[in-house]
């Protein structure tokens, strides 16, 4: 069994409310954080929004060590928005991936 983290995006005013469910797994183990006193797990500590935007994700993996992965709000309301929910199917969820990448591509780059 491997424990991931989701992401889902409930309405501001009624937490009950779901918006958003994209399909699949936000976070999951890798590599040295798939071993552990208890292997192939990641859990949230917490999370932590500053004022410009900026995200901290503070997350152990397999019982033995501590993590900080960082993004934006902006990010992440992109991803929740933007990845379609879990066709519940495994061709219909490759087809989705498939169209989800090609949109992609589409997209201008940006210069860093």
């Amino acid at each position: 069994m491997r424990y991931v983290l989701y992401v889902f995006l409930c309405d501001l005013n009624d937490p009950s409310r779901q918006i958003a469910a994209p399909g699949g797994y936000f976070m999951a183990p890798e590599n040295g954080e798939r071993v552990g006193d208890v292997s192939n797990v990641v859990f949230a500590n917490g999370w932590v929004a500053r004022k410009n935007g900026d995200v901290f994700i503070y997350y152990g993996s397999s019982d033995t060590r501590t993590h900080v992965a960082t993004t934006t709000v902006e990010k992440l309301l992109d991803y929740a928005a933007n990845t379609p929910p879990d066709a519940l199917r495994s061709k219909l969820c490759v087809d989705q991936r498939c169209k989800l990448i090609e949109k992609n591509l589409r997209l201008p780059c940006e210069k860093s």
